[in-house]
């Protein structure tokens, strides 16, 4: 969930960038597709190689993932509050699970 500005024209001198918290694109498949990635890439590394040494690192860089998306989301909740809740209720962490619950629609 990748809170941005709206246009271009919303310059800090001129007027106050407003916030807008998306749930579109690659976000209503998953809140949190960079964790998504990593946790495939882990697998994937870790089928490949196989040692202890891979399983130790992916977990770690995996637990370090959880962690910055549940520190993203109290984060944001704390910030925007309610039109984060929105969004979260909106969304899912794992992929397809917001669509499978009909919370969210693939365009097209």
């Amino acid at each position: 969930l990748y809170p941005s500005t709206f246009n271009l024209l919303e310059v800090a001198a001129v007027d106050k960038p407003q916030l807008h918290l998306w749930e579109t694109g690659v976000i209503r498949i998953s809140r949190h597709p960079q964790l998504v990635g990593q946790v495939l890439w882990s697998c994937a590394h870790l089928l490949w190689l196989g040692t202890p040494f891979t399983a130790e690192t992916m977990a770690l860089l995996v637990a370090h993932h959880l962690f910055a998306a549940w520190n993203g989301d109290r984060r944001l909740a704390d910030k925007h509050g309610v039109a984060f809740e929105y969004v979260r209720d909106r969304t899912s962490i794992l992929p397809f699970a917001a669509i499978a619950d009909g919370r969210q629609v693939l365009p097209g």
